[in-house]
């Protein structure tokens, strides 16, 4: 082999190298990108995240057992924090709407956070949606009805829905119109969301972003959550839906590295 054989193929083969590094690095990079606002917004647009910024932690779950059976229940849906149309299933995990007429039902979780990184599924399947189908978090005080049919969480300052058949985010009466999600996305248009989808609730960098069970990412949902206490939410309209709630764990407070 000759000499500029040899040398072409150690460039290419370090060109492959590189390539593969700069693959692990951008899945596995523990930087979060410098804030560009200081109040941070509940809407990306406007907010200090890039959209498809992907947080190290959630990597970790992938490999994480569940939590033991008493933690998961002790997180599963509150059977008193609820519409008068719910009812929930004993061990707390599953909860089912009556089939009530022009009615929009919620219920919230039984634990509510103010700090840490926490991952729950919710498992709803596509078919038992409806026209609003909404899925995030609320404070306390977020309404859990309201007549007609609508998108309940994020209808106030309270609360902060991501409407599954809409594919839109809500939150604030100011902002009915919401926002598409995920970017680029539109009622109608591709395939269902799935039937299990991750919720991923940073309380210290004060996000909310989305995932499916099968680690397709969807991005930074809401943004400017610090300070509050959250808990997770979903609202439904569909007679004898089934909503279950599979909290997966959490993890602790880590330094990161902020950027530009």
């Amino acid at each position: 082999m000759s000499r500029r054989q040899e040398s072409f193929e150690r460039t290419a083969d370090r060109s492959r190298i590189g390539r593969r590094y700069l693959s692990f690095l951008l899945n596995h990079c523990n930087r979060v990108p410098r804030p560009r606002t200081s109040e941070p917004s509940s809407n990306p647009a406007g907010g200090p995240f890039d959209g498809f910024w992907r947080p190290e932690r959630l990597s970790y779950f992938w490999y994480l057992p569940l939590p033991d059976q008493e933690t998961i229940i002790r997180h599963g849906w509150s059977t008193k924090d609820c519409s008068p149309n719910i009812y929930v299933d004993n061990d707390s995990l599953t909860m089912h709407r009556l089939p009530v007429a022009q009615s929009t039902d919620a219920v919230r979780g039984k634990v509510g956070f103010s700090k840490g990184f926490h991952v729950w599924e919710i498992i709803w399947p596509s078919k038992r949606r409806g026209t609003n189908a909404v899925i995030g978090v609320g404070t306390k005080d977020a309404p859990l009805h309201r007549c007609g049919y609508v998108s309940l969480v994020g209808s106030d300052n309270e609360s902060y829905g991501w409407d599954l058949i809409q594919k839109k985010c809500f939150h604030g009466k100011e902002n009915r119109c919401g926002w598409h999600y995920p970017p680029g996305s539109a009622r109608g248009r591709g395939e269902a969301m799935p039937d299990r989808i991750l919720c991923i609730l940073d309380m210290d960098n004060g996000y909310l972003a989305f995932a499916s069970s099968t680690k397709n990412y969807y991005g930074v949902a809401f943004t400017g959550l610090k300070g509050k206490t959250l808990y997770p939410m979903v609202s439904a309209v569909w007679g004898h839906c089934e909503i279950k709630m599979i909290y997966l764990g959490s993890l602790p407070r880590r330094n990161f590295v902020f950027t530009d």
